[in-house]
């Protein structure tokens, strides 16, 4: 997995929450610009990996491994 694409849909997926307080599956992929089941393909992946929760219909929420990486990130981009 390309460390880039998964920084991506973790900084969206935080993003979402923050706004909706769920990252729907769908709102993840029309921010990624890509198919419902290639977001539903990478957050099965990152759920592996212990960054997110994730749930069919439901979407994601981050795991505190999730939130400490949005947080490493954000201070990357300062």
């Amino acid at each position: 997995m390309r460390r880039k694409r998964v920084e991506e849909y973790i900084e969206i997926i935080h993003d979402l929450e923050l706004q909706e307080g769920r990252a729907a599956t769908g709102r993840i992929a029309t921010e990624m610009g890509v198919k419902p089941s290639s977001a539903t393909e990478m957050l099965q992946k990152l759920q592996n990996e212990g960054l997110l929760q994730y749930e069919s219909y439901a979407g994601a929420t981050l795991t505190d491994s999730g939130r400490m990486l949005v947080l490493e990130l954000d201070g990357k981009h300062r």
